[in-house]
């Protein structure tokens, strides 16, 4: 584990928090909320994958950054495109909610670990 490893933690964390927040305005337009969740998953999701494998064994695997990228990946596909209907919009935010809050959770959980070393 480095200070590099924590920071971008952080920094994850952070992010995660700022599409928390989008996520929490049940006023906002879906398709909005879903266009703008794909730069903060995108950004969280960066700063995870640059943490060492070692420090994330047993919390955050590869696999389950992977399936991040695709809901990721999705979240853009929607983004971009003109024909997403509201039902669809509507969908994708409810599936990213459940993903971001065990993303989100699972990230705090190596900084507390990294604290928990660290003391």
């Amino acid at each position: 584990m480095t200070d590099n490893d924590r920071d971008n933690l952080l920094a994850a964390a952070a992010y995660l928090d700022l599409l928390d927040q989008l996520l929490s305005d049940t006023d906002a337009d879906d398709l909005r909320v879903i266009t703008a969740a794909a730069t903060e998953l995108t950004s969280a999701l960066d700063r995870v994958r640059r943490v060492s494998a070692e420090l994330r064994q047993g919390v955050i695997s590869d696999g389950d950054l992977d399936t991040v990228g695709i809901l990721r990946d999705r979240l853009q596909t929607v983004a971009d495109s003109a024909t997403t209907t509201p039902a669809e919009a509507a969908a994708l935010r409810a599936r990213l909610e459940k993903a971001a809050g065990e993303f989100e959770a699972d990230v705090h959980d190596l900084i507390a670990d990294i604290d928990d070393e660290n003391e």
